[in-house]
């Protein structure tokens, strides 16, 4: 990664496979970090509860409630049972994000890493 672009790569390991993914992407000075754009991520394992509640970083809470987008960066289930995850942002103030993410008893999964960004609006 630079100033003229990115590269980014996606894969599958351990013999599974996928039918096809999506990309999305924001690009930001590094100098509004913590400013008008604030992110994070978080790594959920099986057995956790996968709540998750944020204070956002940086000198000032925003002016509102900024706008959130949560994507997963990373899954790791096992490909002999259903792959069911759940996510919901519970709560989004103008000093925090409250979400969570889950699975079922049937799933088989490992742990999911997700990453997430707050943007003023």
């Amino acid at each position: 990664m630079n100033t003229q672009g990115f590269t980014t790569v996606i894969g599958a390991r351990a013999g599974r496979h996928f039918d096809g993914a999506r990309v999305g992407w924001i690009a930001y000075d590094a100098d509004e970090d913590g400013k008008w754009v604030r992110s994070g991520n978080t790594i959920t394992r099986r057995n956790e509860a996968g709540n998750y509640d944020f204070p956002f970083y940086g000198p000032a809470p925003y002016s509102k409630a900024p706008a959130i987008f949560i994507g997963i960066q990373e899954i790791d289930f096992g490909n002999d049972r259903p792959l069911r995850v759940h996510s919901e942002i519970s709560v989004v103030t103008r000093e925090r994000l409250t979400w969570q993410v889950k699975t079922w008893a049937d799933s088989n999964m490992d742990h999911m890493a997700c990453d997430w960004i707050a943007i003023e609006s």
